[in-house]
């Protein structure tokens, strides 16, 4: 991968010399708006990441996360790059914060590059349980914030609105596999077989559910904020990384991600969502 030296010197900050650049988490399940995500390390040792968000292409263009070209799309592909280059990300009040940005740089009009702080510190999915209270503390400080001060949202129009309820209608037809057995019999979900009447449940309820949601203080949330995307950093405070999906919406609402997804993706697979909430 070739990077352009003289972006890399603004970067770091400094003439850093040749630098290396490695795939951080190869594996890692992306989806179309994601290029790649990439550790880029120079000689003396110092370290940033590099994001590359794009506008990408998708074979079903009925996929739960198809990439938007316009940003009033719940998966609008240009929106995390925004978000830091906008300056953002680097202002939010509160105990939750995003990573630093370094520089933002567009090589291609369906293509955008954001290069950050490499943030030291315990990721998520190394959490013991003890953590989640503590960073449900500081999301809480940096979304009530927000919630107290209504003038002080941010009003930019590529922020995502009716995230949830956009949510929701995508999954529409994932519905019938809650009725399908022979899903529901695969080892990973056995923990989680006893909330399918409760999820059926939910989704009949779901307009008033969302209706209710509606009636919520405003606030910045980010959507996607389960183990794999925070941070537990040196310095104190939670960070949050993959913010492709930041806009506003109810607070408490990234709650939910801290109680189910631990258990629904395989973080904390044996732990009670009870427990977590």
């Amino acid at each position: 991968m070739d990077l352009d030296p003289e972006q890399v010197r603004v970067a770091f900050g400094d003439d850093v010399g040749e630098v290396t650049v490695t795939p951080i988490n190869p594996e890692l399940r992306f989806h179309s708006v994601t290029g790649g995500v990439f550790r880029v390390s120079a000689e003396d040792g110092s370290t940033l990441v590099l994001k590359i968000v794009q506008h990408g292409l998708d074979a079903d263009p009925g996929a739960l996360w198809v990439s938007g070209a316009e940003p009033g799309h719940r998966n609008y592909w240009k929106r995390e790059w925004l978000a830091f280059d906008s300056g953002l990300l680097d202002n939010l009040p509160g105990q939750l914060r995003a990573p630093r940005t370094l520089l933002t740089t567009e090589p291609t009009p369906d293509e955008a590059w954001i290069w950050m702080e490499d943030v030291e510190g315990r990721p998520g999915e190394e959490w013991p349980i003890a953590d989640y209270a503590s960073v449900a503390f500081d999301v809480g400080t940096t979304q009530g914030e927000y919630a107290a001060d209504p003038p002080s949202l941010p009003a930019a129009d590529w922020l995502a609105h009716d995230w949830l309820r956009g949510w929701v209608d995508a999954l529409a037809h994932h519905i019938p596999l809650l009725d399908d057995d022979a899903v529901w019999s695969a080892p990973a979900l056995q923990s989680m077989d006893p909330l399918r009447t409760r999820v059926a449940s939910l989704w009949a309820s779901r307009d008033d559910l969302l209706a209710i949601v509606d009636t919520a203080l405003r606030t910045v949330v980010h959507c996607d904020l389960w183990p794999a995307n925070l941070i537990a950093a040196d310095d104190g405070t939670t960070v949050a990384v993959d913010w492709s999906q930041i806009g506003i919406g109810a607070v408490g609402q990234d709650l939910d991600q801290l109680t189910l997804d631990p258990v629904w993706m395989q973080v904390r697979p044996d732990t009670d969502p009870e427990t977590l909430e």
